[in-house]
């Protein structure tokens, strides 16, 4: 079969309001996820030269510049929350600048863009865009699977002007709800068909939790519901024990910003600690530091909160009961990657993956990990339900 030319991809996600519509299950925003993460292991199986990357258009941010890792597209992706509408042109042209500045010039350009929501702009401001990208060489796919009376008309207007009389490189895929889950209605469209005509979706092992939606959609269905259900659950869980551990009562720190006051609150109030123990050897100067110096000065600050507590408790000073439970309620906290990753993932200019890989690393120096292996064991049981 051809070996396809090489291809450097950037998926645009839809992150406006709409995509909190179930008329897709669980959520629009779901389902997307779902099939970005299908478009972008096809594409990176597709040749080895190939790059992913993806944006969100309702906050235009490059969430992930083009890379051969799967996982770290993927990972980025979990953080997006719905919000606002979405900023189509300005987001496009972004999109279109990671493009060409990719670092393997052979590699054509392609933009995937997903919309759920409707778009604000007239027809012929997206025919102008379409044939700029044209002349830019740019393909673009666009999937339309929400606000569809108002958007194909555009969209349409938008992918001729991309294809020109001869073109057939840019489509419109208008999937509706419904119907077979949007990955599946992916993996048969042309948006995932190599030049020979065959499907480059992963057959058969391609489907999430290895059952095929189209042989079983009740099975699949409960399954992703249960597994949403689950992932509510815990999350509500973890806001209780947030909620339960910073009412018990813990000064709000005087003098800060409203950025770092929003850090502290995320950390569990961990920066009153952080002064007392800045106090004894000057404290540091927080506008001479990075956003990641703030951070991982003030994640720094908590751990050491949390041991020199516990030393005191040892050697016997009168440390309130009340103090050492939340205390415990931190740690336990802090043990929570999922709601760590959703408490950090909502401040802004933060990057959660970094944040846990150094809280990660001052653990690991701090213990040896038994606990570790607790948690895995825990959640794979959870699997194994």
């Amino acid at each position: 079969s051809n070996k396809m030319a090489q291809e450097a991809t950037l998926v645009c996600l839809d992150n406006s309001d709409w995509m909190r519509n179930g008329d897709f299950i669980p959520t629009r925003l779901d389902s997307q996820t779902d099939a970005v993460n299908l478009v972008c292991r096809s594409k990176l199986r597709q040749n080895p030269e190939n790059t992913v990357g993806i944006m969100t258009l309702a906050d235009t941010q490059v969430l992930s510049t083009l890379t051969t890792d799967v996982n770290n597209v993927l990972n980025k992706m979990r953080h997006v929350q719905p919000e606002g509408t979405v900023k189509f042109l300005s987001g496009v042209r972004i999109a279109h600048l990671v493009l060409k500045h990719r670092q393997n010039k052979l590699q054509k350009m392609r933009l995937i863009i997903f919309i759920a929501s409707p778009l604000e702009n007239s027809s012929k401001e997206l025919e102008q865009l379409g044939k700029k990208l044209k002349k830019e060489k740019v393909n673009v796919d666009v999937v339309v699977f929400g606000e569809h009376e108002q958007n194909e008309p555009l969209l349409t207007g938008f992918i001729e002007a991309l294809n020109g009389k001869e073109g057939k490189n840019s489509h419109l895929i208008a999937i509706q709800p419904g119907g077979p889950m949007l990955s599946d209605a992916l993996s048969t469209s042309p948006i995932l068909r190599a030049e020979d005509g065959t499907s480059l979706a992963p057959a058969g092992s391609g489907f999430e939790y290895g059952i095929d939606p189209s042989e079983d959609p009740e099975l699949a269905m409960a399954i992703r519901v249960s597994l949403e259900e689950q992932r509510q659950r815990q999350e509500d869980e973890a806001k209780r024990v947030q909620v339960t551990s910073l009412s018990e009562g813990q000064p709000e720190p005087v003098g800060m910003d409203v950025g770092e006051s929003t850090l502290a609150s995320a950390l569990g109030q961990s920066l009153p600690t952080a002064e007392v123990v800045a106090a004894t050897d000057g404290p540091p100067d927080f506008s001479a530091m990075t956003e990641e110096e703030q951070m991982a000065y003030a994640i720094q600050m908590s751990m050491q909160g949390g041991e020199d507590q516990g030393m005191e408790m040892e050697e016997g000073e009168s440390t309130q009961e009340r103090e050492s439970s939340v205390e415990a309620d931190m740690d336990e906290l802090l043990q929570d990657k999922d709601f760590l990753q959703s408490t950090f993932a909502a401040l802004p200019g933060v990057n959660p993956d970094e944040v846990l890989q150094m809280m990660q690393e001052e653990q690991d120096q701090q213990m040896e990990g038994n606990d570790d292996d607790e948690s895995k064991k825990n959640k794979d049981v959870q699997k194994g339900k």
